[in-house]
């Protein structure tokens, strides 16, 4: 899912990869709803974190990051390690909630 969710975000517009990472979470859920619930949330939160600008300095990032005085490339790039631990505790976080929704 989060393969699937930082493609789904690479276009640069934070949501149009929504639709895409529930389906992807539906399918791999195997029909049970809690299981798809959270791998859809995971998809959906790493399509919006890399899709908004923040891994790739994409013109939605150019107003905040003219308040802040900065370029877009710098504001990413001062994001890039912050985000990069979010996404890995955020597959963390998701792994061990299935794991609890498995037993």
């Amino acid at each position: 899912m989060v393969a699937v969710g930082a493609v789904a975000g690479r276009d640069g517009v934070a949501f149009t990869g929504l639709p895409l990472a529930g389906a992807v979470a539906v399918m791999l859920s195997g029909g049970d709803a809690q299981r798809a619930a959270i791998l859809a949330s995971l998809g959906q939160v790493i399509t919006i974190w890399v899709g908004a600008g923040v891994l790739l300095p994409w013109s939605g990032v150019r107003t905040v990051a003219a308040e802040a005085g900065l370029t877009r490339e710098a504001l990413a790039q001062a994001n890039r390690l912050p985000v990069i631990i979010g996404i890995a505790a955020a597959t963390i976080v998701a792994t061990v909630l299935l794991c609890r929704a498995c037993s």
